[in-house]
């Protein structure tokens, strides 16, 4: 599955639209993916979310191949 498919598969799911997770780069053992830290993601002192944080994480884990 090439890079736009996965992306498709990724959108398609409503709280990875909010986040706007995009995988960039994948091969053997590595991905990379990206997101804009928009105002709507920060927690109350202004800093990235925790849950944020670790929904790219969990992400990850399914790019790795």
């Amino acid at each position: 599955m090439d890079i736009d498919q996965i992306n498709k598969k990724i959108l398609a799911i409503p709280f990875h639209q909010f986040v706007g997770i995009q995988l960039v780069k994948q091969e053997k053992g590595r991905a990379s993916t990206m997101f804009t830290a928009s105002a709507d993601l920060m927690n109350v002192v202004g800093l990235l979310h925790g849950g944020i944080i670790n929904s790219m994480l969990d992400r990850q884990k399914y790019n790795i191949h």
